[in-house]
């Protein structure tokens, strides 16, 4: 608090200094525009030379520039690609003077012969807006959206230096920034958070969003002190679009292929209008959005475990190959809504985002084990329901010297799963032995599958939901200063009020014809006659998979035809009519429980469930201290404190009775906590010549801990299948926080384009790790738990106090060719590389078998508690982005790679069983064509080489990947037609 009354003692010295000093309420307002697109260019930079006087232009385009002394100066205005503007002006007390300026590309001698490509123009837009922050970014303009468009907004993010995915079916799901998890990245539209969209931590899937709603993207690495410091990897902000002047309509229609499904069937059709009425006072935007696409997969899985899990350098062996066949549909629907109105030196605007996914995920697994002889068969039906939904009111206003914002927003993100259902089939007897390590690939040989011997075991239904809602308010207040013609700025502060609900609950319904099948299937067998082959029924004690196999599934594709026997799939329909059977007559009697055959394991349907809400507020101040022409002094202060209150599930679990786990003494508890920092962030801007500008950056951030380890939940047993367990959350975790630095050197001219150099550095705290503790008695005190459990396994998560290093460079470099000769002026490139690494000190156990003299008595291990240095999970050390542009009159085409190093995926204390990712290197194309009346066709081909997703342990990087996912080419025909007419 000192810290604060000391900067508030500052900022009132100042600005009673700056009032004294200031000479008048003279403005220059304006206008940039492109003179040949007729766009207004955002970012531009205006400027009197050889003075600290300046701003940058806003989304439309427009400048302001306040309380300038009089005189006479010389108004530059440059935009990166651009010629600078040049003109005398002259600054009279108490007038008003206003320009409305042309820049001319830089890429033409002769007016007439000039057109600046769509390629060169979303680049140069990226380019000046990415130099013109006070925070570090990089940017996705509006033109590079849509000229060029990408699957998902995800995939244009990947693009991006530093930036990785997360994917889902060959399209990108979540996003990794510098390395950090998807839980680290804050996600949000228009400055209003995205609510996480996972039932257990604070990840965001951005699948969902639509990429034609967007006027542009930002991915901010070093943020200020007006933003929320939980963006410790870095923070996405999505904008939407809204009106611009005249009458504006695009539509766009698609239609997809997918290789692997030889599926026709996608397609996309977006359609938009914009306006502005009354003078332009009023606009409205409006896009509708609607989408049907195959994201199917092809995954082979060796599954691995430890010879001795006792010891932590144990060799692994495989124990199961798993075959899936993943039949994924995704419809998506999306209503984008702004509206705005233009006050006088202000503006209101009321923006509306809506998006609703659904998917269905038919997947048919076959398992053949190498430590049995029974190969299973599961077929799995989930239907998953998502909707995003954004209302934002945002004002602002200026008075003079002074500007307010505020906005008042809510969100609400819901994922359910309706419905999602597994049915069981085994084939005792389908492998004969399988000699101990043979090669994966020889596995199959040793299979005897005989589907007339395939019998059904049971059925389990398992529904969820996971919602989460937001309301936030915000007020902000800056001052635009001009102390003299060599030192102004402006100052800020503003508060944050947020509130947050969250709520996860889920059911598990289960089947266990083990132990009464017999007369469940005999009875739905007479009662169904017509659903089985007459005469092949008479002798069946358990249903068989031959009566359910679908005759119009095709396998012969799967992975390459690799696996010509895969069986054919279930009919979905008839599993569906034996659940309903089984569910209507045999429901679970709780007053005669052993003669259940359907029944809700109430275990799993309570332990994990959970409700509660966050509270946050924040206030901050901070300044922007112009110095000559050269150098931007940005400090700042914020104060974040979080208030939550979560309310759990406590009690005992145990295997009573014939189908579910018991819950005994089960009850709902409740836990509070609350905490708050003090957030410092430093920015200092130096421009030394025109060419060069750098950029350093020294800020605070935070990651607040994942839902499902701060909820009061406890659990312990005596009768699980392994040792007897308790599990406790950690209540009382605290936030990670990282210490971080940035530097950035930009080198940029109309030949050279964008070159800079990122270096970063962070230094996280109070890392949350998962405990290794083998028992509870190591902790009895800590825990305060009774001594009859002193001997229970434990799961526990805690802060650690080592501190986690997190290092990398960053390189980029944006350029078109317009100075080269004829047809190769329409070259357009961008490549990025980024070097990553980290250094996390992990919780560990170190075991040695203890061999016991007696031949007769077991042996015995030793355990010693240490810790063990590996890198962060989801961290590459190496990405690179290259993609190729040409533009030449109304042709456009660009070719990309995308290369990604390994990834660390999981922890084990048995080093071999630690999980890596392969690495990723993919190919694509987009070209589009315009024709007259307004009219573009284009085609995309992703994943041109049919880049696989392949993970590995440790113990079998030199040998075979553990699971190998194929989602194939897919191929994007469309059109997209755009009308424009100014008034």
């Amino acid at each position: 608090m000192k810290t604060l009354r000391f900067l508030t003692l500052i900022v009132t010295v100042l600005m009673f200094s700056i009032e004294l000093n200031a000479q008048n309420n003279s403005t220059l307002t304006g206008t940039v525009k492109d003179p040949i697109a007729g766009e207004t260019m955002v970012g531009a930079n205006v400027y009197f030379k050889g003075t600290s006087i300046g701003t940058i232009t806003d989304v439309n385009g427009k400048f302001i520039i306040k309380g300038i002394p009089i005189g006479e100066y010389t108004l530059v205005i440059s935009y990166i690609g651009y010629e600078n503007y040049q003109e005398q002006v002259e600054i009279k007390a108490g007038t008003s003077v206003h320009k409305n300026v042309k820049l001319v590309y830089s890429g033409g001698v002769n007016m007439s012969d000039v057109v600046i490509t769509a390629q060169a123009r979303g680049q140069l837009k990226a380019i000046n807006e990415q130099l013109a922050a006070d925070n570090i970014k990089n940017v996705v303009s509006s033109d590079r959206i849509r000229e060029l468009p990408d699957a998902n907004a995800a995939e244009s993010l990947a693009r991006l230096p530093g930036v990785s995915l997360q994917r889902k079916g060959g399209e990108g799901d979540k996003v990794i920034i510098r390395g950090l998890s998807p839980k680290y990245t804050k996600v949000m539209i228009d400055g209003v958070d995205l609510g996480s969209t996972g039932g257990n931590d604070r990840s965001v899937s951005l699948n969902g969003i639509s990429a034609y709603s967007l006027e542009g993207i930002e991915v901010v690495k070093s943020g200020t002190a007006d933003m929320d410091a939980d963006m410790m990897g870095g923070a996405v902000n999505f904008k939407l679009r809204s009106a611009r002047d005249g009458l504006n309509i695009e539509a766009m229609g698609k239609g997809s292929y997918n290789h692997i499904k030889r599926d026709y069937g996608n397609y996309q059709i977006v359609g938009s209008v914009s306006d502005r009425f009354f003078n332009n006072k009023v606009g409205l935007f409006l896009m509708m959005e609607t989408e049907s696409v195959n994201r199917s997969a092809q995954v082979r899985n060796i599954n691995v475990t430890p010879i001795n899990s006792g010891i932590d350098t144990s060799d692994i062996r495989h124990y199961q190959q798993v075959l899936s066949d993943e039949n994924r549909r995704v419809n998506k629907n999306g209503i984008t809504l702004v509206a705005d109105y233009r006050l006088k030196n202000g503006s209101l605007k009321f923006k509306n985002f809506y998006a609703n996914r659904s998917t269905q995920t038919v997947t048919y697994n076959q398992i053949f084990p190498t430590t049995s002889r029974t190969i299973t068969l599961n077929t799995t039906d989930r239907i998953e329901e998502s909707i995003i939904l954004n209302n934002n009111l945002v004002y602002e206003q200026e008075f003079g010297k002074f500007k307010v914002t505020g906005q008042a927003a809510h969100s609400f993100n819901s994922s359910e799963s309706p419905q999602n259902m597994q049915f069981t089939f085994t084939n005792d007897g389908g492998m004969d032995q399988v000699p101990t390590n043979i090669n994966p690939d020889s596995i199959l040989n040793y299979s005897n599958f005989d589907v007339s011997r395939t019998l059904l075991q049971g059925f389990t239904l398992e529904p969820s939901s996971n919602n989460q809602r937001l309301v936030q308010a915000d007020l902000n207040l800056e001052w635009a200063f001009t102390i003299s013609p060599s030192i102004s700025g402006k100052l800020k502060t503003g508060g944050k009020y947020k509130h947050q609900e969250k709520e996860y609950e889920v059911d598990y319904w289960n089947t266990g014809f083990t132990h009464s099948g017999q007369p469940i299937t005999r009875q739905y067998i007479i009662d169904y006659p017509e659903l089985f082959a007459p005469g092949e029924t008479e002798n069946d004690a358990y249903i068989n998979y031959k009566y359910f196999m679908d005759p119009d599934y095709d396998a012969s594709l799967f992975l390459d035809g690799e696996f010509a026997d895969w069986p054919q799939g279930a009919d979905l329909g008839k599993l569906e009519h034996l659940r309903n059977y089984v569910a209507e007559n045999y429901l679970y009697d709780p007053d005669a429980p052993q003669s259940a055959s359907y029944a809700k394991n109430e275990y799993t349907s309570n332990t994990h469930d959970y409700n509660g809400y966050e509270n946050y507020y924040a206030g901050y101040l901070m300044g922007n201290f112009r110095i000559g022409s050269m150098i931007d002094f940005i400090p700042g202060v914020r104060y974040e404190l979080n208030k939550t209150s979560y309310t759990g599930v406590v009690g005992r679990s145990d295997l009573s009775g014939p189908l579910y786990y018991r819950y005994v003494g089960m009850r709902d508890t409740t836990s509070y906590r609350e905490n708050g920092y003090i957030l410092p962030m430093i920015h200092i801007k130096v421009k030394p010549t025109k060419w060069l500008q750098i950029h350093l950056a020294y800020t605070h951030t935070l990651s607040r801990p994942n839902f499902n380890l701060i909820i009061p939940r406890e659990d312990w047993s005596d009768a699980k299948p392994t040792k007897p367990s308790y599990i406790i959350n950690n209540t009382k975790l605290e936030p990670e926080l990282s210490k971080n630095i940035d530097l950035v050197v930009s080198m940029n001219n109309n030949y050279l384009g964008l070159f800079s150099i990122n270096i970063f550095n962070k230094q996280i705290g109070n890392k949350i790790f998962k405990d290794f503790t083998r028992t509870v008695e190591e902790r009895t005190e800590e825990f305060g738990i009774p001594s009859t459990l002193s001997s229970y396994n434990i799961d526990w998560y805690y802060n650690d106090k080592n501190g986690v290093t997190l290092r990398g460079v960053e390189i980029d470099w944006q350029t078109s060719f317009w100075y080269l000769p004829g047809l190769l002026k329409g070259l357009v490139f961008n490549a990025n590389y980024t070097y990553t690494y980290s250094k996390a000190h992990y919780p560990h156990y170190e075991t040695v078998l203890i061999k016991n003299p007696n031949p007769f008595l077991p042996d015995s291990l030793a355990y010693h508690k240490s810790t063990y240095e590996d890198r962060l999970l989801n961290q590459p050390a190496h990405t690179l982005n290259l993609a190729l542009g040409y533009d030449y009159k109304g042709f456009s085409i660009r070719t990309s790679m995308r290369y990604q190093d390994n990834v660390k995926l999981g922890v084990s204390r048995v080093i071999n069983m630690r999980g890596v990712s392969g690495s990723y290197l993919r190919f694509d194309v987009s070209m589009t064509q315009k024709i007259p009346y307004g009219i573009t066709l284009f085609a995309n081909f992703n994943n041109l080489n049919n880049a696989k997703d392949l993970r590995y342990t440790i113990g079998t990087l030199d040998k075979y990947p553990t699971r190998t996912e194929v989602y194939g080419m897919t191929i994007d025909l469309g059109l997209r037609w755009n009308l424009s007419v100014d008034k």
